[in-house]
This record gives structure tokens, C-alpha cells and sequence, in this order.
């Protein structure tokens, strides 16, 4: 599909106030920008010449110097094709509709041109982690038939050349491209990532048009109210604004400016700061969010010792906290107006008397700015992004590890939030991960018979905690 040639399609999208350094960095202009642009030489060969046949059957080895050391090359093309074999071809088609809990074979087709498509991707694997993906990507493909929406699903190891050295965590990005450019008349774009599920308890209902009609016509993105800006469950408006939106997320990732865990979610919330701060084109790390390995003092993972002892410059893991921290910032710079409180105040927020009703429930004064941010009641400052916090009408949009029961939201060991709302509906549409209760609730699961339809190895349920 000369999958290369969408940074030259999408050249005329990087119309944003982004730094000249990181609209560079998207790879676009690089005949504009010369040898100025950081991303000329990924450029020249991402809008190059297709690659032959024969060159694309023939990756580079794992371990190549052209990748990092810690980012495998892409599966030879026959894998990839097997894989995408085993969702959507006949193989797939048989085991979606034996095996997955839910599955209404006889449902309309989905328009050539739906209206919602459900993306989703994963690398070639092998072991236990290969035949899961398969089995949870027919959950989404399933969901998505049952209820009339469009369904695309990448080997991700289709993009390696395209993604250069960015970790295969970025994949998903480009995956959301593609499938813009390939439904172009879609209102929404919705993400779950491979290791995510749907709860046959919650999709009976159109639940996804409840969680994205109630977001502004001024969002292009809505998340799930979980910690950290978590991309497990994104939805991006379809259109120009949407893909231009992509494209700067793109852009984050490729001028290098996330480059820790959680990696493409480290890249939206350096976004969401960025817009946040005024789009201001000079910030590189608006309101103080530096998620690069500098900022980690020898690299991402490493771990904090005796002789870094202020918390800002310590080394660090994740970058969730230091988003946390800038958002801390942001408040007492009175970057959040209807929230009220005290600015320049660590940890306490109350609400504003005129505050609008922008999800259930009221918020505790003691909490932290992130935890008010993850679950929604920032959502006015927050444009072009939108919290779907979970109401009457619809259940949470994504429990993270629900591993006990597909009835209700379990706080742990997901370490999700509590319910602010009695009346809100205490189940979940989306588990991300808890797959053990996936083969156990959500799969007609058969571990005797190597011959039965629906057989999953033994060693396959095993592999996942309970």
C-alpha cells in the first residue's frame, strides 16, 4: 500500500504553531527545511520511491544499528500476513463467530463508509502473547460487526521503516493515520490497543455514540477518565482537524520530546500542556514537562538513588508523575480558571461557585490537579481534549485490570478510580488487559480438544495474572 507515501499526502496538514524544530521533525517538508530539518533523511526515504518487492521482504535483522537496541526490526511480510490472516480472513471469521461471547452473526453489514471505525493493531509475536492477540483482536472485530461500525486492523510491523527509531509504542499513531486516510468520511476514529477487550456484558448498546456525543464540537480527542492521559481506549474526530491533530501528535513523538514510558501517552499529554500553555511555537516543555531522557539523568528506567534528591531531576521510569507535576504548575499559574482554589497551592483544588457540570459527581478539595484532570472536571480548560467519565447512561468507557468480574469496575489491582457518582453505572464497556477473565467470561473457551473450534491452549490462559 506504499504505506510511505502518507507523509507526502499529509503535507499540507502541519499547519500548526509547533515549533519550527518539531514541525520539522514530522518529516514533511524536508525539501522546504534542507539539511536544517532534524528529519530530512527519514523524510527523503519515507516520500521516496517504493520499496521493491524484494526489499520489503527483507527487513533489516533485529538488532540492526539503524534501530535502537531496544526496538526489534519489523516480522518478515509472510508473518505479517498471517496474522492479519488469522482476524480478518476465513480462519478469523469462524472463530469470531463460534467463540466470542456476544456474537451476533446475523447483524448489517457495516456502510462502505461508516460513520465510527474501531482501530486497532499489534507486532508479530510468538508464545502464549500470539494466540491472545489474535483471540482479543476477534473481540474487537466481533463488537465491531455486531454493532455496524468499521473495523481496521494493522500488523504493526508494517510501519517499521516509516517509524525509523521510535519505539513500536508509537505504532499506534500511525496506525490512527492510516486509517483516516483510508476512511476519510468517518465522524470517529476509535483506538484499543491490542491487549484490551470488550465486555459482552456492555455491547448489546451503542454505547460508544453516548461517550462521544457528549463531547464539544471544539474536542478531537476523548479518553477514558484513567491516570495519565492512558491512550489504551483514544477516540479522534474524523476529518482535517482530526488528522491534523494526529499529525502534530506525530510530530511530538518525532522531535523526541517523549521518550520515556508511556511513551505515545507521554506525547498527548506533552500536547495537551502545550495547548494548555497558549500553543505557545517557543515551548519545547510547556509548563516545565521535559519526558526525554535528559530529564532522567542517564536514560529512561533508571532508578533513583541516594545522590538525586530533588524529585524534579531525579531519574525516572514513567513521566506520568511529571506530567502531574506540570499540571501542579499550570494551576498555579491559574491555567485552571472554573476550578477555583488556591493558586500556586500543591495539592488543593475546590470548585469554583460558577464551575460548569462537566462530569458526575463533585470533586474531593484534597485531591491532586492530575487526579481532577483524569477524571474530567477539567475538562473546559482541557480543549481540544474530553474526559468520558462514566454516568446513569453509560457505564465506564475503560477499566483498567478488572480482573474479578465484567459487573463492576474493580479498584484494584488496576488501581482504577472509585465511582464519584452513586447513580453513575458501576460497570465497563472496555477491560485493558485482564485477560484471564477474557477467556474465562468473555471467550468460549475449550483447553481439552487441539481440534476444538474455539481451543486455547492451556498455556496461553496460564501465561496471564490473575
Amino acid at each position: 500500500e506504499a504505506l510511505h507515501r502518507l507523509e507526502a499526502r499529509d503535507a499540507g496538514l502541519v499547519a500548526v504553531a509547533l515549533s519550527p524544530d518539531v514541525v520539522c521533525a514530522t518529516c514533511h517538508d524536508a525539501l522546504a527545511h534542507g539539511e536544517r530539518c532534524a528529519g530530512a533523511k527519514q523524510a527523503a526515504s519515507d516520500a521516496g520511491d517504493e520499496e521493491s518487492e524484494e526489499n520489503a521482504k527483507q527487513p533489516p535483522s533485529r538488532g540492526s544499528s539503524k534501530r535502537r537496541a531496544h526496538v526489534s526490526a519489523p516480522a518478515p511480510v509472510a508473518d505479517q500476513r498471517r496474522l492479519a490472516d488469522r482476524v480478518l480472513g476465513a480462519e478469523g471469521d469462524e472463530r469470531m463467530r463460534r467463540c466470542v461471547v456476544g456474537h451476533v452473526d446475523d447483524t448489517t453489514p457495516a456502510d462502505n463508509e461508516p460513520s465510527l471505525v474501531i482501530v486497532t493493531g499489534v507486532n508479530v509475536r510468538g508464545g502464549a502473547n500470539a494466540d491472545a492477540d489474535v483471540d482479543l483482536a476477534l473481540s474487537k472485530r466481533s463488537y465491531a460487526k455486531t454493532r455496524g461500525y468499521g473495523f481496521a486492523f494493522y500488523a504493526a510491523d508494517a510501519f517499521g521503516e516509516s517509524m525509523g527509531e521510535l519505539p513500536w509504542e508509537f505504532g499506534k499513531i500511525f496506525m490512527l493515520r492510516d486509517a483516516a486516510h483510508r476512511h476519510p468520511n468517518a465522524e470517529w476514529l476509535v483506538w484499543i490497543d491490542a491487549d484490551a477487550w470488550i465486555n459482552p456484558r456492555s455491547r448489546s448498546v451503542d454505547l460508544l455514540e453516548l461517550y462521544l456525543a457528549d463531547a464539544p464540537r471544539d474536542r478531537l480527542v476523548v479518553l477514558a477518565n484513567y491516570r495519565g492521559f492512558n491512550t489504551g481506549v483514544v477516540a479522534v474526530r474524523g476529518g482535517p482537524r482530526g488528522r491534523l491533530l494526529v499529525q502534530s501528535w506525530l510530530a511530538v513523538a518525532r522531535a523526541q520530546l517523549a521518550q520515556c514510558h508511556p511513551h505515545d501517552q507521554a506525547a498527548l499529554q506533552w500536547l495537551q500542556l502545550w495547548h494548555l500553555n497558549g500553543s505557545d511555537a517557543s515551548q519545547r516543555a510547556p509548563y516545565g514537562f521535559d519526558c526525554t531522557k535528559r530529564a532522567g539523568l542517564g536514560g529512561c528506567g533508571a532508578s533513583a538513588s541516594s545522590e538525586h534528591t530533588d524529585t524534579a531531576k531525579r531519574p525516572h521510569w514513567s513521566c506520568i508523575p511529571l506530567w502531574h507535576a506540570a499540571l501542579e504548575r499550570a494551576h498555579g499559574a491559574r491555567a485552571f480558571a472554573h476550578l477555583g482554589g488556591r493558586p500556586g497551592a500543591s495539592s488543593s483544588l475546590s470548585p469554583a461557585a460558577d464551575s460548569p457540570a462537566s462530569s458526575p459527581g463533585a470533586w474531593n478539595d484534597n485531591w491532586p490537579v492530575g487526579d481532577v484532570v483524569d477524571r474530567g472536571f477539567a475538562n473546559p480548560e482541557i480543549s481540544p481534549f474530553w474526559i468520558a467519565a462514566e454516568s446513569p447512561r453509560r457505564p465506564r468507557l475503560q477499566c483498567f485490570r478488572c480482573v474479578d468480574t465484567l459487573e463492576t469496575v474493580s479498584r484494584f489491582p488496576g488501581k482504577n478510580f472509585p465511582r464519584l457518582d452513586d447513580a453513575a453505572d458501576p460497570g465497563y464497556l472496555v477491560n485493558h488487559k485482564g485477560q484471564r477473565l477474557f477467556y474465562a467470561e468473555a471467550f468460549r473457551t475449550q483447553s481439552k480438544r487441539p481440534n476444538a473450534p474455539c481451543y486455547v491452549a492451556q498455556r496461553t490462559v496460564d501465561h496471564f495474572k490473575p
